[in-house]
């Protein structure tokens, strides 16, 4: 350190030059007297002022170089060191010292623990050999996993093999039947060779020959009969006046003559030429000939030369038909003979159906009818071999190949632009796009099939393949370029309106925080979620169910009971509420299976879907109500299977029904030897299927009722619950009936529109925009309901609405909760969870109070004179309920 300073020091000096001050002054004081007594050269001048800035400059550096000075004369080597080091042993003790307690602390912790939990040893070397036992029992289960797979493999190898054989079997057994059927139907051809071919045109021309002969051929006189002269008594100074051609010509004198006209036919001879009336069925049957009707006689020659000529064309073709006979009958049965080839016999066939379809299709109301009619078409182009009875639904069999006659390829496509048609009405884009694609795999280029196949995609708001289906409709030509167009404008439309209506929602949102965060929280800007808005989602129109559509074969109604408005709309309110529990729900079965045309004959099994929370229900159904009404049905067994959510029971409460157990059948009902049973089963509908595996006769119903389940449910459990009970019963062809709440109006009550409650407006969106179901027939409002509580203008009832759900083609892909509700968000449906209804409080005061008005208000009606209670009739008990209502200024009409 000393050396850096004097090194320093002598380093300054050299750049300084001088050792005081004052020797810098008088530098200074040299030049100045220079530059002011001589004169000098610019150049040296400018050297002169450059050295006095820099003597200038270096002055304050002067007295630096002074304390530089005295500083080293006073710096002792080695203090700063050693004043260092004793720092740090200073430091050094205090660490030691803390060490020293931690230490001790630790100690003292050590033997506390070693006290409290002993030696771990032992627990160690358990666990190690618990640890060895687990992984002998990981290493047995993988075993035990990989023989189960290995019998697994196995067991589906033999089934796979097994089902080759059926089908090998089933294969020859279709190849026997067509062969059947080609002998039969070979035979039914020689049959019809007996049959002469040309009777009703032979007939016909012998019919009409004679015909035209009977205009020309002339009247033959008609022979008068001879008889015998009657012996007549006359009377005395009268005579007999005989006939007019018996008697002479002038027996008695003639009168006055008669102006004769002239002849009509004066001039022309006998047998000349007459016109001949025809009629519209003589038209027809010469237009049917072939030939002109005659005018006139003088036509007929000619017209008997022609049909005589045809006539004896027709009896040589009969000849030769004789001649033939028996040797095209020989042929005909060995197969010499070429037949009509089956794709002519299927195209006819497919054509015919197709042409039934588009009828159907016009009149607008029966889409799926001919829907129908063009599947059966191309089952008869493809004629694939039927479903064997017993066959599971996914066994895969041998499928028609695709003909490559450009008449059949036509009619094909014609049939797969029908189906993506009617699947459009209907808004079934998927299925259309389906059909487009069949459709383009016979015709690549075809304007129907790649318009409707865009317009498909653009309603599924997929609009990068719709753009692409576009691009190829652009170029098919001038057609495609204008439809193309079209397509691509009404896209832009609905995008707008889409984005107006986000941004509506959007500014009602931000509205609706315009207030800011409240106190402890963080104000977070809100996500805007990019959501594809579509056509917002519109409930569709429910009907009112009329008795008369109630009426079908096969059903035999109480109508005293079943159709008397008496008890189901007026009596809501005055019956006991377990009445319409009892019969409400089996009614609102056969009415469904009524107005859908679904069959209930022999043994009918009906599972009951529920949601135990909401159900509103609790008293057993009568199901000999269904016996009673439907005599084809030999015995019912009804399975209640409770799919909602299952919560804690209460305490002190009766013990609950056992999850994932069907109770074994009791007796509900009896007419006769007919019985009707009912089951339970708590559980999801997968689990039941699962634990009734061994029954199939219970496993899969004739129909489905779902008892006014909340398809959403109380969550996305419920909900993901409800999609799978569904696609269940969708994969088995099962129809499903579905009956949801609502507010009905109530006798003496105010006018009313009947409404949907929350949940069935939610359900009716899932079904008709979430899940793609095709109803039978619409929603209705039924008549068999359960009155629950007084709404606000009406009754709250049960099965107020129902509806049928078609079993449809299978899906392409499984349903999921989320794209489901992505579905119902496009288009403008916010699912909500199911809410309990709160029963309201009992208000003793607001009874009082009322009671009081409906006693003033009966004293009023006894000073008018009019009749009060039993005494009145329904019309007059009507009257007063309204006039009460208006005479408290009620809300609703008063209590019964």
């Amino acid at each position: 350190e000393g050396r850096e300073m004097r090194q320093q020091l002598n380093k300054m000096r050299k750049s300084i030059g001088y050792s005081s001050e004052s020797e810098i002054d008088d530098r200074i004081a040299t030049i100045e007297f220079k530059l002011w007594t001589e004169s000098l050269a610019l150049k040296d001048e400018k050297k002169y002022l450059a050295e006095i800035q820099e003597l200038k400059r270096n002055r304050p550096k002067v007295s630096q170089v002074h304390k530089m000075e005295e500083n080293l004369s006073t710096f002792t080597a080695g203090a700063a060191v050693k004043e260092s080091i004793s720092e740090i042993n200073a430091a050094l003790a205090v660490l030691r010292e803390e060490k020293r307690e931690v230490s001790k602390k630790l100690a003292e912790l050590t033997a506390s623990r070693t006290e409290k939990i002993g030696d771990l040893q032992e627990i160690i070397d358990g666990k190690q050999e618990i640890s060895k036992k687990i992984g002998e029992k990981i290493q047995e289960r993988n075993t035990l996993r990989d023989e189960f797979r290995a019998s697994e493999r196995e067991y589906y190898e033999w089934q796979a093999e097994q089902r080759r054989k059926r089908q090998e079997r089933q294969a020859e057994e279709w190849e026997q039947r067509q062969k059947e059927m080609e002998m039969k139907r070979r035979m039914q051809k020689v049959e019809r060779l007996d049959e002469q071919p040309h009777v009703a045109e032979m007939t016909l021309l012998e019919q009409t020959i004679s015909f035209c002969k009977s205009l020309v051929t002339s009247k033959e006189p008609e022979k008068k009969e001879q008889q015998e002269a009657k012996n007549l008594e006359t009377i005395e100074g009268a005579q007999v006046l005989m006939r007019k051609e018996d008697r002479d010509e002038f027996y008695f004198a003639p009168t006055k003559a008669k102006n004769k006209g002239k002849s009509k036919t004066k001039g022309k001879a006998e047998g000349s030429s007459k016109p001949i009336k025809h009629n519209a069925e003589t038209f027809r049957l010469f237009d049917q000939l072939k030939l002109d009707a005659p005018i006139t006689t003088d036509d007929i020659p000619a017209v008997l030369e022609k049909l005589e000529a045809q006539l004896d064309s027709y009896k040589e073709k009969v000849k030769a038909w004789e001649e033939t006979r028996e040797e095209r009958k020989r042929k005909i049965i060995e197969g010499e003979e070429e037949e009509e080839k089956a794709v002519a016999l299927s195209y006819e066939q497919a054509a015919h159906l197709k042409d039934e379809g588009n009828e159907k299709f016009a009149r607008g109301g029966d889409v799926d009818d001919a829907m129908q009619c063009w599947l059966n078409a191309l089952d008869a182009l493809c004629e694939p071999p039927r479903q064997p009875e017993g066959e599971a639904a996914g066994d895969p069999l041998p499928a028609g190949p695709r003909s490559d006659d450009p008449k059949v390829q036509e009619l094909r496509v014609a049939l797969f632009l029908n189906l993506a048609q009617g699947h459009k009405k209907l808004k079934q884009w998927r299925h259309a796009l389906g059909y487009c694609e069949e459709a383009l795999l016979d015709q690549p280029r075809n304007v129907k099939a790649l318009y409707r196949k865009a317009d498909a995609l653009g309603e599924l708001c997929e609009w990068r393949e719709a753009e692409d289906a576009a691009a190829k409709l652009e170029e098919t030509g001038a057609e495609g370029k204008k439809l193309a167009a079209q397509k691509r404008e009404e896209w832009k439309r609905r995008r707008k309106a889409a984005d107006g209506r986000q941004k509506k929602m959007w500014s009602a949102a931000l509205a609706e925080k315009s207030d800011g965060p409240t106190k402890g929280e963080t104000a977070k800007a809100p996500e805007k979620k990019a959501v594809d808005v579509q056509e917002a989602w519109v409930a569709p129109k429910v009907e009112q169910m009329s008795v008369f559509d109630l009426r079908r074969k096969g059903l035999e109604w109480v109508e005293s009971e079943d159709f008397d408005d008496g008890v189901w709309k007026d009596g809501l309110g005055r019956k006991e509420a377990t009445f319409y529990q009892r019969r409400a729900l089996p009614l609102s079965l056969l009415a469904a299976a009524s107005l859908a045309e679904v069959g209930l004959d022999g043994e009918v099994v009906v599972h009951l879907l529920l949601d135990g929370n909401t159900a509103p229900f609790a008293e057993p159904h009568d199901w000999s109500l269904v016996l009673q009404r439907c005599p084809g049905v030999r015995s019912l067994t009804v399975v209640y299977v409770d799919i909602g959510a299952v919560g804690e029971e209460p305490a002190g409460g009766p013990p609950p029904m056992p999850y994932g157990t069907l109770l074994r059948p009791t007796e509900e009902g009896r007419v006769g030897d007919r019985v009707a049973r009912a089951a339970r089963f708590l559980g999801t509908y997968r689990e039941f299927k699962d634990h009734c595996l061994d029954l199939p006769g219970l496993v899969k119903p004739h129909v489905a009722l779902w008892a006014d389940v909340p398809l959403y449910g109380f969550g996305e459990g419920d909900f993901a619950t409800r999609l799978e009970a569904f696609e269940l019963l969708e994969a088995s062809g099962v129809p499903s009936v579905i009956t949801q709440g609502g507010e009905v109006p109530l006798r003496g009550g105010p006018p009313m529109t009947m409404r949907a409650d929350e949940q069935a407006s939610l359900t009716m969106a899932i079904v008709g925009v979430g899940l793609g179901a095709a109803m039978a027939g619409g929603w209705v409002w039924n008549r068999f309901v359960v009155p629950i509580d007084r709404g606000s203008h009406g009754v709250l009832a049960g099965h107020a609405l129902l509806g049928t759900i078609k079993p449809s083609a299978k899906r392409s892909s499984p349903l999921k909760p989320a794209s489901v509700k992505d579905a119902l968000i496009q288009r403008g449906v916010t699912p909500v969870p199911c809410r309990l209804r709160e029963h309201p409080q009992h208000n003793g005061e607001l009874e009082r109070l009322r009671r009081k008005q409906w006693e003033a208000f009966m004293q009023k009606l006894r000073q008018e004179g009019r009749p009060v209670g039993p005494d009145a009739g329904e019309e007059e008990q009507q009257r007063q309920s309204m006039e009460f209502y208006q005479f408290c200024g009620m809300a609703e009409p008063p209590p019964s």
